[in-house]
């Protein structure tokens, strides 16, 4: 089978299309979608995996492409993915908790944000931006330890 978008080979999967039980394949793709609601609705475009039937065109996301849609969303917005959020916690070398802790942010939020389950406002981004900086962290470490 040939994508047609790319004349490239489609690779066939294990899967079967819950509509028509035929065979899936898997295909790289644009993936449009719209955020917000009314006049502020921008509308993203990006490159995806997808899995589509090639019976009866049925198709979706995965994982990767979720990924994928949400780090084209936030770069959108002009705010922190959630890896790059993950990787300020991780450089630092420190658990959710005590992140959570020092920052100031819920553990649950900040589980959220590193997962892609919801998007930080911008000011938490720029928080964040301060602790991506050198002595970033330092500077609101050491406010946190005065107020112990």
């Amino acid at each position: 089978m040939v994508d047609r978008l790319n004349d490239k080979p489609c690779e066939q999967t294990g899967l079967r299309c819950p509509d028509c039980y035929k065979g899936m394949i898997d295909k790289w793709d644009i993936h449009s979608f719209k955020y917000g609601t009314g006049d502020s609705a921008i509308d993203i475009s990006v490159r995806v995996p997808m899995k589509y039937c090639a019976e009866c065109d049925l198709s979706f996301l995965e994982e990767e492409g979720e990924v994928l849609a949400h780090e084209a969303l936030c770069r959108s917005l002009g705010v922190l993915s959630p890896r790059q959020i993950r990787d300020i916690r991780e450089k630092l070398h420190m658990s959710r908790e005590e992140f959570a802790k020092t920052t100031g942010f819920g553990e649950a939020t900040l589980g959220r944000w590193e997962r892609g389950e919801g998007i930080q406002s911008y000011a938490n981004d720029r928080y964040l931006r301060i602790l991506q900086q050198p002595n970033g962290f330092n500077l609101v470490d050491s406010v946190h330890r005065e107020r112990l």
